[in-house]
């Protein structure tokens, strides 16, 4: 008698055992599908913006209305960088973009706007090595007039 009580205690509790790890697989599975289903819908929705982008600069260069797109570009420039700042302080590829709106507004000789001043003055001294290739690679494009205006901020070898 003692021994069948033990034997089914042994299956009841190899099967509740059995039914936790079905459970966790089980929730695993699902929470997996979700994370990978909102993955997909975020990666979507930022490739169509980017498209739906890349539409409206065409639009506006081919309808001749460059300076309007470039007015818009900058004022962006000058709300963005405070945000980056705020939301992504201290990320690499945060840091990289604020030194390419920097060196946007060194090359064309522009002061800095009040709102992105201070965060554009308080980068490291020198870009990463990722924007200095990104720069060269864009003076290579553009020639060796563009080159000349920035050389000062590459690093030096």
């Amino acid at each position: 008698m003692v021994s069948d009580s033990n034997e089914s205690e042994k299956v009841m509790k190899s099967k509740i055992i059995g039914l936790f790890l079905a459970g966790m697989i089980f929730g695993g599975a699902i929470s997996t599908f979700i994370v990978a289903r909102a993955y997909s819908k975020q990666f979507r929705n930022f490739y169509l913006a980017s498209i739906t982008d890349h539409v409206n600069i065409a639009l506006h260069l081919r309808a001749q209305k460059g300076d309007r797109l470039l007015d818009n570009l900058e004022s962006g420039f000058k709300e963005n960088v405070p945000m980056i700042q705020r939301q992504f302080r201290g990320d690499m590829h945060a840091i990289d973009v604020l030194w390419l709106i920097k060196v946007y507004y060194d090359r064309q000789s522009m002061d800095y706007p009040m709102e992105a001043s201070a965060v554009l003055k308080a980068l490291p001294a020198q870009p990463s090595a990722e924007v200095t290739r990104r720069l060269q690679a864009l003076d290579a494009e553009l020639g060796e007039e563009n080159a000349e205006d920035t050389k000062v901020i590459y690093p030096s070898p």
